[in-house]
């Protein structure tokens, strides 16, 4: 069995080759750019990449090297970085499937031009893509707003007064204009820290205040109202294929019977195993998910759940990320469910499932402010992650799974970083006084958008960001867990989704039951 805690320079799939050194999630700081029409604007359809010493075929183990080329609506070579590209190789027919992303991020070189890394891992003919997430224009923008217009996105507070009468006040982590004490309400959390103020309505208490909601048309009034039209011109080439005069690879056996990469030597994947970001990624192969640095288990029986499950607690805390995945567990396992709290639903929560044979109990509940729904979310159903965790017993089997990201991106960084600082130090103080307890974060992943508002609120560019400061805070304790959902969605084949489709929640199952130690 190999190990790579003293060999870190070693590639973790393939002991002959050296591991390439990547920047983490290091795009250059994004600079201040004039431009004066879309034609400035970085150009899918012009941009290209190549690869880099093609040769007629190649095999398993060897290095793909593509060179991007961004160029701007005249053609011409762009002289700066900043943009943010995709790239995957995959295979997919008949009988077969199999993708990866780059080994590292894509190398923002920052002068216009980016490389991109893959280590092969399986023969037969490999299909490159490359896509233009953002333009260098568009992330510019994406930081401008966040830093100069805050708060971004319009909450309201719903007031109900004891003859029932509701009015509804602005709400969020600050206020959009000072004003005098007697005009708003402070909630901010006595435990926590975390903020939340809400305007109050004329003849209403704070102690009034009941519901929360977002509302989605002045979010998207608003992030008009701060772009000009040839900003929002960046956002058009969004998510778009380049062209590159190579589409495929062939790649052959090394041996006389390697067809696929082995991940057989590898360590079985373990709680602060993974607690540096591999500079290898991932791979699929028939809908089954490999961690470059640990071997993962299949658990794609109900009984082998269920066992693993058994006499334990789960608490899967966060956002609808999260849901997702014991939503999976109360169908799979067909668990009793029940609603819990003063108006609890499905969305928030919280939504708790039983067992009663195998001593299993799971519950779902959301995170706290701020909350993207549309439709009223009742604040006594909801509760701050690191308060629910400070709630758990000393005694049992508890699990906590942790996933906090969709709704935190438009905040400023320190905001979430706080949060997740928060949430840390409550895990190490559960750790602490129970010694039987298993802590877990799933990372963030790719998502889709069909909005002008759904870019500069909810953007893979902002969770790219937070997705490094997560990892930086909670990788400082080994005795976290992790599921590097983001490198999974990197790779899949399947459309980028919040909520992710096809094989993921099954390879997320795959990894959280081999992090807690089941066969």
């Amino acid at each position: 069995m190999r190990s790579f805690s003293d060999q870190s320079n070693q590639h973790s799939l393939c002991p002959s080759r050296t591991a390439r050194k990547f920047p983490r999630f290091a795009y250059p700081s994004v600079q201040p750019i004039n431009w004066t029409n879309h034609m400035d604007i970085t150009n899918n359809t012009l941009t290209t990449f190549e690869l880099i010493n093609p040769k007629e075929t190649y095999f398993i183990c060897d290095e793909l090297e593509l060179h991007i080329y961004a160029r701007n609506g005249r053609n011409e070579s762009k002289q700066y970085g900043g943009d943010l590209f995709r790239a995957k190789i995959f295979t997919t027919n008949s009988t077969y499937s199999a993708s990866s992303s780059t080994d590292g991020e894509i190398v923002d070189n920052g002068n216009g031009t980016y490389n991109a890394y893959f280590t092969l891992k399986w023969t037969g003919v490999i299909s490159i893509s490359v896509s233009l997430i953002y333009s260098s224009e568009a992330t510019y923008v994406l930081d401008r707003i966040r830093t100069e217009n805050q708060p971004r996105i319009v909450y309201y507070g719903a007031f109900v007064s004891e003859n029932k009468t509701q009015k509804e006040g602005f709400c969020n982590i600050q206020l959009r204009i000072p004003m005098k004490e007697k005009e708003f309400c402070d909630f901010t959390d006595e435990t926590t820290g975390s903020p939340w103020f809400c305007e109050k309505p004329v003849g209403f208490g704070c102690s009034d205040w009941k519901k929360h909601r977002i509302d989605g048309g002045k979010s998207e009034q608003q992030a008009i109202q701060v772009t000009n039209a040839t900003e929002r011109e960046a956002f058009k080439v969004s998510k778009t294929q380049l062209t590159g005069p190579v589409k495929s690879v062939t790649v052959i056996r090394g041996n006389a019977t390697q067809a696929l990469m082995s991940t057989d030597d590898l360590p079985v994947c373990s709680l602060g195993y993974n607690s540096k970001q591999p500079e290898i990624a991932g791979y699929y192969d028939q809908g089954n998910w490999f961690s470059p640095t640990c071997r993962v288990h299949r658990f794609r029986d109900v009984a082998q759940i269920k066992k693993c499950f058994s006499n334990r607690q789960l608490f899967f805390l966060g956002d609808s990320t999260i849901r997702q995945l014991h939503e999976y567990y109360l169908k799979t396992l067909n668990l009793s469910m029940s609603f819990l709290g003063e108006k609890g639903t499905g969305y928030t929560g919280p939504v708790s499932g039983k067992d009663s044979k195998n001593n299993i109990t799971t519950l779902f509940a959301f995170h706290k402010y701020p909350v993207g729904k549309k439709v009223w979310t009742y604040d006594k159903d909801l509760e701050y992650i690191a308060t629910r965790i400070g709630k758990i017993a000393s005694s049992g089997s508890p699990v906590v799974v942790v996933s906090v990201w969709a709704h935190f991106e438009s905040a400023p960084p320190l905001f979430y970083e706080k949060r997740v600082r928060g949430i840390v130090a409550a895990m190490g103080r559960l750790l602490d006084r129970n010694k039987r307890a298993v802590v877990l974060f799933k990372g963030g992943n790719t998502r889709q958008y069909t909005t002008f508002g759904q870019h500069t609120s909810c953007s893979d560019w902002y969770a790219r960001g937070n997705e490094e400061r997560m990892r930086n805070i909670i990788f400082q304790d080994s005795r976290i867990g992790f599921i590097d959902a983001w490198d999974m969605t990197h790779a899949q084949l399947q459309a980028d989704n919040v909520h992710p489709t096809g094989f993921h929640i099954v390879n997320i199952n795959d990894k959280l039951l081999t992090l807690l130690g089941c066969s």
